[in-house]
C-alpha cells in the first residue's frame, strides 16, 4: 500500500461518512498554518498576507481541477448547498431526483413550506436519470435543478456531463452535489454546471469542517447566506454579494482551507489509482456478500455498497459488526428519499464506505464477521 494505516486496532469501512486516511502533506499544511496563525484579508501586515494568499492559492487547487469560476470557502457541503439554493431563491419547480442527501431535500422542503416552490422528484431505475427524463421533466414553471453525483446509500453515478447540457439548454440553473463523488473517480466535466458544492474530509481527504461552492465562471450571483465583516467595504452597512468573499462572512477555517488544498491536490494526482483499488474492494465484498445466505445485497456503486442481513434490523448488523471491531454505517444515511425508492425505509440498510487504505485482508475478516452474524442470527 501507497499510505501507513494509524488506527490499527479498528477495521474501518465508514469512508462515505468521513476518509479516514489524511496525507501527510494535509497534517504538515494545518500544522503550519496553526503555528502562523494570522486572519486572511484582515490586516496589512506580512502574516495576514501570506494567510490571505494561503486562501487564494487553495482556490486555484480547486479551479485548476473544476475549471475557472468562484471558490466560495464553507464549512461543509451541507452549507455550500444552503447557500447555492437560498442564494439563488428559486421562484417555480425545482426538480431533484429521489437518491437526494437531507442537505438538498430539507432546504428544498423548506421553500416549498413556504410556498415558494415546488418539488418534483424524478424518478429512475436505481435512482438514475437519464438526459431524455430531465428534459421530459422541465417545463416553462421549472426554476431549478439540484443532483447529487453520486449517492450516498448504492452509489447511483448520474451522468452529470450530460444532464447539465440539457439544463443548459433550457435555460435552467444547475447545483450539484458532488459530495461522494469529487475525489472518487475520474474526472467529470462540469462546464456546463452552474454549481459545483463538495465537501473537504472525504474523497478529498481533507480535514472535517471544510468544503466549498464552486460558482461556475462567477456567472451567477447569489444571495449572501450569512451577512458580517469580509474584509472588505467595511465602511458600507450594507453588504456585497460579489463571490467569492461576499459569501465568507467571518475569519476563514485558513488551517483547514490549507488542509483541504493540500488534500486535494494529493487526491486528484491519485485518482486513478485510487478508484482502482475502492473498486476492486468493493467488487470482492459484493462478490462474498452474495455467498452468504440471508444476506440482501441491496445495491453498490465504485465506492460504496449496502446490504442487510434478513430482516434484522441495519443498526443492530451495524452494532454486531462494531463488537467485532468494524466500522460501518448503518440507518437511513440522511437519505430518506432513496430508502423510501428501496423498500428500506424501516430497515436501512448496512453501508460499506471503501477507502484508499482499506486491505483486501479487512474484506475478508468483514466478510467472516457477517458469516458468523448470520450464522447466529435466524434470518
Amino acid at each position: 500500500m501507497w499510505m501507513q494505516k494509524v488506527y490499527r486496532n479498528e477495521i474501518y469501512f465508514d469512508n462515505a461518512a468521513t476518509s479516514r486516511y489524511k496525507p501527510q502533506s494535509v497534517i504538515k499544511a494545518m500544522v503550519a498554518q496553526m503555528r502562523a496563525s494570522a486572519n486572511p484579508g484582515r490586516g496589512g501586515h506580512r502574516s495576514a498576507i501570506e494567510a490571505g494568499m494561503t486562501v487564494e492559492s487553495a482556490r486555484s487547487v480547486i479551479e485548476s481541477h473544476l475549471g475557472a469560476g468562484a471558490v466560495v470557502w464553507t464549512k461543509n457541503c451541507t452549507e455550500a448547498l444552503n447557500q447555492a439554493i437560498f442564494g439563488l431563491n428559486p421562484d417555480g419547480t425545482v426538480i431533484i431526483s429521489t437518491f437526494e442527501h437531507n442537505s438538498v431535500y430539507r432546504p428544498l422542503v423548506r421553500l416549498e413550506q413556504q410556498k415558494r416552490i415546488k418539488l418534483k422528484i424524478l424518478e429512475g431505475e436505481n435512482g438514475l436519470i437519464t438526459p431524455d427524463a430531465l428534459n421530459a421533466a422541465i417545463d416553462g414553471d421549472t426554476a431549478l435543478i439540484v443532483l447529487c453525483e453520486v449517492g450516498n446509500v448504492i452509489g447511483t453515478r448520474q451522468p452529470v456531463a450530460e444532464l447539465s447540457r440539457v439544463a443548459a439548454a433550457n435555460g435552467i440553473p444547475m447545483i450539484v452535489d458532488t459530495a461522494q463523488s469529487l475525489g472518487y473517480g475520474l474526472a467529470s466535466d462540469y462546464g456546463s454546471v452552474d454549481f459545483v458544492c463538495c465537501s473537504g474530509h472525504k474523497g478529498l481527504h481533507g480535514p472535517q469542517g471544510t468544503g466549498f461552492l464552486w460558482i461556475n465562471g462567477n456567472r451567477h450571483t447569489l444571495r449572501p447566506l450569512i451577512y458580517g465583516g469580509t474584509g472588505r467595504d467595511s465602511h458600507s452597512p450594507v453588504q456585497s454579494p460579489e463571490a467569492p468573499e461576499g459569501l465568507e462572512s467571518g475569519t476563514l477555517n485558513t488551517p483547514g482551507i490549507a488542509g483541504l488544498a493540500a488534500g486535494a491536490e494529493w487526491s486528484f494526482a491519485n485518482l486513478g489509482q485510487n478508484a482502482r483499488h475502492i473498486a476492486m474492494l468493493i467488487d470482492f465484498l459484493a462478490e462474498e456478500l452474495k455467498k452468504i445466505p440471508g444476506v440482501k445485497l441491496i445495491g453498490r456503486g465504485e465506492s460504496v455498497l449496502s446490504f442487510n442481513l434478513g430482516d434484522l434490523g441495519s443498526t443492530e448488523t451495524g452494532d454486531r459488526l462494531n463488537e467485532a471491531g468494524i466500522s460501518v454505517r448503518a440507518g437511513l444515511h440522511c437519505a430518506p428519499l432513496a430508502h423510501r425508492y428501496l423498500g428500506t425505509l424501516k430497515q436501512g440498510t448496512v453501508r460499506i464506505g471503501a477507502g484508499v487504505e482499506n486491505t483486501l485482508k479487512e474484506c475478508e475478516l468483514l466478510i467472516a464477521a457477517v458469516r458468523r452474524i448470520a450464522a447466529s442470527t435466524a434470518i
